[in-house]
């Protein structure tokens, strides 16, 4: 795939984070950018943010639910292009 979008709450309220590490860490996936979107914040009032949880979420974007249509494909865009420029520049 281009890209990935994954769900923070799957099975257990952690598993998306478990699955982009998995992805993140496998030789063939790990360069496809992940967008990790949840309804968490609106449920509890935490925000996650690339600033202050990136470096441990494992996914290269973070969107809060719902998010518009229109902002989730461009979103994506914008994912796959900046990793298309780094495997060029790699």
């Amino acid at each position: 795939p281009d890209a990935i979008v994954l769900d923070l709450m799957m099975e257990r309220h952690d598993s998306g984070f478990r699955l982009a590490r998995k992805i993140k860490q496998h030789p063939a996936y790990g360069r496809i950018p992940i967008l990790m979107l949840t309804a968490v914040g609106e449920a509890t009032g935490f925000r996650f943010s690339m600033e202050k949880d990136g470096y441990w979420m494992k996914a290269d974007d973070f969107a809060d639910k719902p998010l518009p249509p229109d902002q989730l494909v461009e979103r994506i865009g914008r994912l796959i292009a900046d990793a298309e420029q780094e495997n060029e520049e790699s």
